[in-house]
């Protein structure tokens, strides 16, 4: 591979993260933002949504805490052992965010379709990860593959 096409891959796969990120932060922001609404609208409300940004970031750390405490009790339970730690760190983010954009959704206002679009962006997400999973199982499992190996 050239230099070129290594650049255009991490590129892709940057642009692709900093998206995502943007995502689960926008979707998490409405999320919460949408439990703050009830409040009535007065001077008061306004500084709690502009401290709910560093309140989405806390979460979110204190989540992936949990999370990798959740990984260490799988790993001890000798499941996933093959799995990398990131894997199931992103998926059970992605769960995350799967309940918060349903709850968006079912909202009147018009953050309802930012969660519709997020919920189908997750399940395409965990549909390509299966598709590739299996995809993987197969090729190890072939016997061409077996014969290119030790060809």
């Amino acid at each position: 591979m050239t230099q070129t096409t290594l650049y255009r891959k991490r590129k892709r796969k940057a642009i692709e993260a900093y998206f995502g990120s943007a995502l689960v932060f926008i979707v998490s922001y409405l999320f919460a933002a949408a439990l703050v609404a009830p409040l009535r609208w007065s001077p008061y409300v306004l500084p709690i949504y502009l401290l709910l940004p560093f309140v989405v970031c806390i979460f979110w750390l204190i989540a992936f805490g949990i999370n990798s405490l959740v990984i260490k009790v799988i790993r001890g339970g000798r499941l996933f052992r093959k799995v990398a730690d990131r894997y199931v760190q992103d998926v059970i983010a992605q769960v995350l965010l799967l309940f918060f954009a349903a709850a968006l959704s079912h909202s009147v206002l018009w953050n309802r379709w930012i969660g519709i679009v997020a919920m189908a962006l997750v399940a395409l997400n965990l549909a390509a990860r299966l598709a590739f999973a299996l995809k993987d199982k197969e090729l190890r499992s072939s016997p061409e593959r077996t014969t290119i190996l030790t060809d």
